[in-house]
């Protein structure tokens, strides 16, 4: 029996959605995604990870590289967690790459991309827009 998860969200915590990205990926049945209203940055790479994904007309899709609002104290955890934020960049552009058409991944999500449902679909983002007449 299929799953669906219906996707209404600004984002979140990169760690926590690389955790579920994981269970997601390891799973039996089909995963149906739906992105409704908003879905946004952690929101919108769950929505790419669907064996079937939908959004429907008014949604806003956007899709951007890491972001971070930790604050260090010493150069050495600067540096550090520099390192490590660009390794979980390099695992982030690898999930666009397997379950999208988007290219040049690095330099597309430099900014933030904001997306209409039929952007999603020519980008390989999302299969169809639900409800469209």
């Amino acid at each position: 029996k299929p799953i669906t998860i219906n996707i209404s969200s600004y984002g979140g915590s990169l760690h926590d959605y690389l955790v579920i990205q994981g269970l997601i990926e390891t799973r039996k049945c089909k995963l149906i995604t739906i992105a409704l209203g908003k879905c946004m940055s952690a929101g919108a790479y769950l929505l790419i990870l669907g064996d079937e994904r939908y959004a429907y007309p008014n949604t806003r899709i956007m899709l951007h590289e890491l972001s971070t609002c930790i604050h260090y104290d010493k150069l050495h955890e600067i540096t550090t967690n520099t390192e490590e934020l660009k390794k979980t960049q390099v695992i982030l552009n690898n999930i666009v790459a397997k379950h999208t058409k988007i290219k040049n991944i690095k330099n597309f999500l430099k900014d933030d991309r904001y997306m209409s449902p039929i952007e999603a679909i020519k980008l390989g983002v999302i299969d169809k827009v639900v409800g469209a007449k």
